[in-house]
């Protein structure tokens, strides 16, 4: 199969580089974040992208995105007072891809399938 062209790689790469959306979170917090929502939490020394993130009190704690949110023993907890800032995001992006791959895998095809009969 022919290598799809350079300008369709770049648009998928740009779209799909697109769907990552991130915001700051700012003060007040809430005391739970949605299960599932992806937040970065920076602080002076490290970077850290948890899920399953409550803050109770002074502490905000969460669990490593890597690792499943019911993972109680993995929570990381961190005082309020070292963190600099947190960013959340990254919830949508899963329905998102799964309609721009296949799609785009689509117009490869139908793109290679064109050039191969044209041939």
């Amino acid at each position: 199969m022919p290598r799809p062209p350079r300008r369709l790689t770049l648009l998928l790469m740009l779209t799909l580089g697109a769907c990552a959306r991130w915001t700051t979170a700012r003060p007040p917090y809430p005391a739970d974040f949605p299960r599932r929502q992806q937040v970065q939490v920076w602080t002076q020394t490290q970077a850290y992208r948890l899920h399953a993130v409550a803050i109770r009190n002074d502490t905000l704690s969460g669990v490593p995105f890597t690792l499943p949110p019911e993972c109680d023993s993995c929570r990381v907890a961190l005082p309020l007072t070292q963190i600099d800032s947190l960013k959340k995001g990254g919830s949508d992006t899963g329905p998102i891809l799964l309609i721009m791959i296949p799609a785009t895998l689509l117009v490869i095809f139908l793109l290679s399938f064109r050039n191969h009969l044209s041939e």
